[in-house]
């Protein structure tokens, strides 16, 4: 195996473990970092993500590692219908076949999958779907929680920021001033607590930015340490009392209790710069 070999496996297997969150803090924000500004590596990494999907439909992953595929990369719909699509391709060119009559034969049956005990649990299976079925909708309807951003959240997300977009004067809102913070810690959240009141419906930030002469500037949002929630392109700077700020927008069901980070760029032509993350902890209040 050549270095070039090598040095692609130790990239391949730290990102795997990275969508599996079982990084160090420290090394998850490097390949986050290189995620928001290497379109390169950012394929690499969404790949990398198709491949781990694939690895979970032919059941090729360890027990823990089925349970870290549910919960950070089957958390939202797009990333299920994702799996679909993956799933229905992996049937299509390779089908799973059924087990022999030979292979059967010497495996013996448990004693809970015959007669009574069979009709028992699967009654039981049936009783503990349906209560899961109806706590997943009660708890959806409480909040649309940012970790699963429907497609009509992003479609309001993009409609609020849109060049000239005005506040409606009958719709609730807070302004919130965020400042970037050098050091990516939940603790340096903190520093920028936002308080959500329950009456608020528009989250609106101002970041501030040197002013400079990017044509475009792009933000895009995520939970500490989770990847992109939301993502808003075109934006452009505003100016008040001789500062410079960046206004971006959220509905307020866009967030629930926890740490975010909103990551700026700058766009001119070919070019994009990292122009700092800025980082803030969401307090919900009655």
């Amino acid at each position: 195996m050549n270095e070039n070999t090598k040095e692609d496996f130790s990239e391949y297997d730290l990102i795997r473990q990275f969508l599996l969150h079982q990084l160090a803090p420290a090394s998850s924000a490097k390949i986050e970092e290189r995620f928001f500004c290497e379109p390169e590596f950012k394929e690499f990494v969404l790949l990398t993500e198709e491949e781990l999907m694939e690895d979970y439909v032919l059941e090729k992953l360890s027990f823990d590692e089925r349970l870290r595929v549910q919960k950070y990369l089957l958390s939202t719909k797009p990333q299920q219908e994702k799996l679909q699509s993956i799933t229905e391709m992996v049937h299509a060119v390779k089908p799973i076949p059924p087990k022999s009559s030979s292979e059967k034969t010497l495996i013996k049956e448990p004693w809970y999958a015959s007669g009574f005990f069979s009709k028992y649990y699967a009654f039981a299976a049936v009783l503990l779907l349906i209560c899961v079925s109806v706590v997943a909708v009660f708890l959806l309807n409480r909040r649309n929680p940012s970790s699963s951003l429907n497609a009509a959240l992003l479609e309001k997300i993009e409609i609020l920021n849109r060049e000239n977009a005005v506040t409606p004067e009958n719709v609730s809102s807070a302004i919130f001033e965020i400042s970037r913070i050098s050091e990516r810690s939940p603790s340096t959240g903190q520093n920028n607590r936002v308080f959500i009141k329950a009456d608020d419906e528009i989250i609106e930030f101002h970041l501030a930015i040197p002013a400079n002469e990017y044509k475009t500037y792009r933000a895009v949002l995520n939970k500490f340490n989770s990847p992109p929630l939301a993502t808003i392109k075109n934006l452009s700077l505003s100016q008040k009392d001789g500062l410079s700020f960046l206004r971006v927008k959220y509905p307020a069901k866009t967030f629930e209790k926890g740490y975010y980070e909103i990551h700026v760029s700058g766009i001119e032509s070919e070019k994009t710069e990292d122009l700092g993350t800025f980082n803030f902890e969401v307090v919900l209040t009655n």
